[in-house]
């Protein structure tokens, strides 16, 4: 164990630098998920964190229960607003976290696009799965 103390104490002096340089990754992927929900999603209405790994998303309508399972069936897996509230609440909105790595964010995005699309398809109900 004193090695791995020793390892430890050496990552504690240097994490200044980590925790910084990881914020402004994250910054850059809230900026870039932003722009890109705004070009995909026009109606949706994104938070704006100032912190935090995730937006939230009024989606407009009561739905997100409903686009969590479309987009669970393109592969994509999201968080309804409900799972952060109790008896419904939260329906209209959709947890986004911007933690993806870049190079899935577009293919992630086209999928969501697709479920948002097929809303008004009918398909069974299935548990909801979040990634949280």
């Amino acid at each position: 164990p004193v090695l791995e103390q020793l390892i430890a104490t050496r990552l504690v002096d240097d994490l200044a630098p980590i925790v910084a340089a990881r914020c402004a990754e994250l910054a850059t992927a809230r900026d870039d998920l932003l722009r890109r929900l705004g070009v995909a999603f026009p109606g949706w209405r994104p938070s704006h964190p100032t912190g935090g790994l995730s937006l939230w998303v009024d989606l407009g309508a009561p739905v997100s229960s409903r686009l969590v399972g479309a987009a669970r069936r393109h592969d994509v897996l999201l968080a309804a607003g409900p799972r952060f509230g109790l008896a419904g609440a939260f329906e209209r909105y959709l947890r986004i976290p911007y933690t993806l790595r870049a190079d899935r964010v577009e293919p992630a995005l086209e999928r969501l696009l697709a479920a948002w699309h097929t809303l008004d398809e009918s398909h069974p109900e299935t548990e909801p799965v979040a990634v949280a």
